[in-house]
Parts: structure tokens; C-alpha cells; sequence
């Protein structure tokens, strides 16, 4: 599908391959190195995040400490994001709550309830650091 698209776009629109080539051997590929890292060591703080999320929700009171469910949740976010990579309609949250539901033992709108508080913490961020952006 993805393949389809791609042929769509670059028959449709003016797209030069050999100057979109030349852009990519030009770029450090450090760089790239560079984002891949920082983009999936932002996993395991997420799912500390989430953790601490769903132990103030009381979801774990009666499961396994903080430190052990942060870990399933970092697992649960990359399982998520690989669910939502090869489905439609970004089903990885949906995912990771049912996963993570099975594994504490909790139910799974209370885990899907999270990940929602999850989320609006998520926009909210990204909201005040393009405002400081902004500003400076």
C-alpha cells in the first residue's frame, strides 16, 4: 500500500528523484543516528510517565510495584507503537491498554482511561514548548 502511494505522489506531482537523492547522500547520516536515539530513549521515560499515571489512578494497588509495571509500560509503548506502525487507525493504544490489562490484572477501560490522561498531558506539553519556542 505504501508502495502504491508512493508511485501515486511522485506520478502526480513533479517530484525530481535524482535531486531528492542527491539531498539524502549530502545529509550526515550522524544526524539520523542521532534522532533515532533520542527519539526511542524517550520510550522508557514515557512509560515511567505512564506508570506513575496509573498509580495515581490506583490501577496497581493490588499488582506489582511502580518500578516492575514501568517497565511494562515501556514494553506496552513499544508494542503499541509497533501495532499502530502496521494497522489502520492507529490501533496501538487500544493495544497497549489491552496488553497491559491482561498483564496487571486491571480492567481495561481504566488502563484505556490512562492512556487518554496520557495523551492530553502529551498535547499539552508539546503545546507550552512551541508557545516557549516561540517566544524565544
Amino acid at each position: 500500500m505504501a508502495g502504491l502511494i508512493l508511485v501515486f505522489l511522485i506520478t502526480t506531482f513533479d517530484v525530481d528523484l535524482s535531486d531528492t537523492w542527491g539531498q539524502i547522500k549530502q545529509s550526515s547520516p550522524w544526524y539520523y543516528l542521532l534522532a533515532f536515539l533520542v527519539h526511542y530513549s524517550t520510550f522508557p521515560v514515557r512509560g515511567l510517565r505512564w506508570s506513575i499515571i496509573i498509580s495515581n489512578a490506583k490501577l496497581d494497588a493490588k499488582t506489582r510495584s511502580r518500578a516492575r509495571s514501568a517497565i511494562e509500560c515501556t514494553y506496552a509503548i513499544f508494542i503499541g507503537w509497533f501495532v499502530s506502525t502496521i494497522s489502520w487507525f492507529r490501533l496501538g493504544d487500544p493495544y497497549r491498554a489491552f496488553i497491559l490489562s491482561r498483564t496487571l490484572g486491571v480492567s481495561f477501560s481504566g488502563i484505556f482511561g490512562t492512556i487518554i490522561a496520557d495523551r492530553i498531558i502529551d498535547v499539552v506539553s508539546v503545546f507550552l514548548l512551541l508557545l516557549l519556542g516561540g517566544f524565544i
